[in-house]
């Protein structure tokens, strides 16, 4: 029963498939959090997530610093931090770069290092963006999700 009381994760959703996990990040490891680290901490969940929210808003570089504004046509991608799929987190973090793409902004996590993304939401790019999303995934040793997601002003929307 200890096992399985310190082995069950605390997450919350995000959107489609993907859940935010509440972390302690270490030099070489990243541990999930569960309920019994909440009250080693003395904090309750929610105190947790808004930490943890917190805590990555202070640790990535601001999105317009490590981001290109896409042309139509193009995929661009966000890589080479294992945080950069948690940027999807931070929705109002994504709101300047649709804005400069003209409020396009179609993007992707394969993996946990990886955000790819468009400036179209075109048929043919969507359909270029998921291929692409699966190839990543197919050769990542950490893939996270082949959903596409829209960014909206209030939200991310899963694209069928």
């Amino acid at each position: 029963m200890q096992w399985r009381q310190a082995t069950e994760m605390q997450w919350r959703p995000l959107v489609g498939e993907l859940v935010m996990l509440p972390a302690s990040d270490a030099p070489q490891t990243i541990h999930p959090l569960s309920e019994r680290h909440n009250a080693e901490l003395g904090l309750s969940a929610d105190e947790v997530f808004n930490l943890g929210l917190a805590n990555l808003r202070a640790r990535l570089t601001p999105l317009m610093q490590v981001a290109t504004v896409g042309q139509p046509g193009q995929i661009w991608s966000i890589e080479g931090d294992v945080y950069h799929s948690s940027r999807l987190a931070l929705h109002e973090s994504w709101s300047p770069l649709a804005t400069a793409q003209g409020g396009n902004l179609i993007v992707a996590a394969p993996e946990t290092g990886t955000v790819l993304y468009v400036a179209e939401d075109t048929p043919a790019a969507i359909k270029a963006l998921r291929t692409l999303t699966q190839n990543v995934m197919s050769r990542s040793p950490r893939p996270l999700s082949s959903e596409l997601l829209r960014w909206t002003p209030n939200r991310w929307e899963v694209v069928r």
